[in-house]
């Protein structure tokens, strides 16, 4: 488990995907530390499916609200228009 640690720790971004070329040079380098047990290793699967379903859940988040806000500069241009107000004329005011 210790050198999946020191892996992660040597990454930009330790929490991004990992790819085949990125872990070849540790595959190839002999393991430092113990074995870990099955206990630790199902504990980092869990902590990464964890942080997996996190990350997901936040760019739903993010679309959710993107999306709301579209929804309302859809709803203000809409009523813009009902008052005669233009998109044309509100892009010459920007």
């Amino acid at each position: 488990m210790s050198t999946w640690q020191r892996f992660l720790s040597s990454r930009e971004f330790p929490d991004s995907d990992v790819y085949f070329d990125e872990i070849r040079f540790w595959l190839c380098s002999p393991p430092i530390g113990t074995s870990c047990s099955d206990k630790d290793f199902k504990e980092e699967e869990n902590r990464i499916l964890s942080d997996q379903s996190n990350y997901h859940m936040e760019e739903y988040h993010e679309l959710l609200e993107a999306l709301v806000s579209n929804k309302q500069i859809n709803v203000l241009l809409n009523n813009l228009n009902c008052h005669g107000i233009q998109q044309t004329d509100i892009n010459q005011l920007t």
